[in-house]
């Protein structure tokens, strides 16, 4: 399971996503925006 931090005040829903590139692109799909890769 994928480690997810947001932040209501950014306008993108994700900030930090840890986890698989395809977990990455699935957020992607569902329209989250990951700002970095840790």
């Amino acid at each position: 399971m994928p480690i997810i931090m947001g932040d209501e005040n950014k306008d993108y829903k994700i900030l930090r996503v840890r986890g698989p590139e395809e977990v990455v692109t699935h957020l992607r799909n569902m329209g989250f925006v990951p700002d970095a890769i840790v």
